[in-house]
């Protein structure tokens, strides 16, 4: 476990740290993408073969909360990336 006091509190992470951060959160980002393109492409295929109607409403909604998802992660890449753009070593 990592000590939590003012010593730690002021230190900032270092450059490699947020470059493995921001590699993950890229990837995650990959991911909840495919998620919301497998989902779209779901309704598409519904509507396509005229179950628009008959589609379940449950889906809209985790389309939505994968649209949700992707800009969210979306946020923290960004935020990442400046973070690591602007790193300046003290």
């Amino acid at each position: 476990m990592i000590p939590i006091g003012p010593k730690t509190l002021n230190k900032k992470k270092p450059k490699y740290l947020l470059i493995m951060d921001l590699d993950d959160k890229d990837s995650e980002l990959r991911d909840a993408k495919e998620e919301c393109s497998r989902l779209e492409h779901e309704v598409r295929i519904l509507k396509k073969w005229g179950f628009g109607r008959e589609m379940p409403s449950k889906l809209g909604l985790w389309v939505l909360e994968a649209k949700s998802k992707c800009e969210e992660i979306e946020e923290e890449v960004n935020k990442l990336e400046e973070e690591v753009k602007n790193y300046e070593t003290t």
